[in-house]
């Protein structure tokens, strides 16, 4: 079950807003429907505000849910920092190589050259950061990842793969 602090909840959340609707988002994320709604009831009524604004097709948060968001995001990039920061003193002799990654692109791309990368190099760790392309692009603004992996779409029907450095 989501908690009101956790990173499951912002998860939920970013899912909820990438589909604008329960159903998809709790197929995305493999729970039930019902589960999904719930949750988000449980957690408006902890924080004693509506997050998601359901008069609106797609679904979107609400100003109070565009604070909470925030906050959720804000506490996920703190406990993060400080995780890269300790990683230092816990392994000295471990680099760590941050890559940001659509989750649905990063398993199917991800498999054709992380496994040969991580033999020929044992020592380096890598640490993905799957996450909607917007959340990201901050992220790799913000210091937070070393590369990016974007897919982008053309008007002509045409994709390319962009890696951001």
């Amino acid at each position: 079950m989501a908690q009101l602090y956790s990173q499951q909840t912002l998860h939920y959340l970013d899912i909820l807003l990438k589909h604008g609707n329960f159903t998809k988002a709790a197929k995305d994320l493999y729970v039930s429907q019902p589960h999904l709604t719930q949750t988000i009831k449980r957690i408006e009524i902890e924080l004693g505000a509506k997050i998601i604004n359901r008069d609106v097709t797609p679904l979107q948060l609400t100003a109070a849910g565009k604070v909470y968001h925030q906050y959720l995001m804000t506490a996920e990039n703190r406990k993060e920092k400080f995780r890269q920061q300790l990683f230092q003193y816990t392994n000295p002799d471990k680099k760590v190589i941050h890559i940001g990654i659509l989750s649905s692109l990063g398993s199917f791309l991800l498999p054709l050259f992380l496994p040969e990368f991580m033999r020929t190099f044992p020592d380096v760790k890598i640490e993905l950061h799957e996450a909607l392309p917007e959340i990201n692009e901050a992220k790799i603004l913000n210091g937070q990842i070393d590369f990016l992996v974007l897919l982008q779409s053309s008007l002509k029907g045409y994709h390319s793969l962009n890696l951001i450095f």
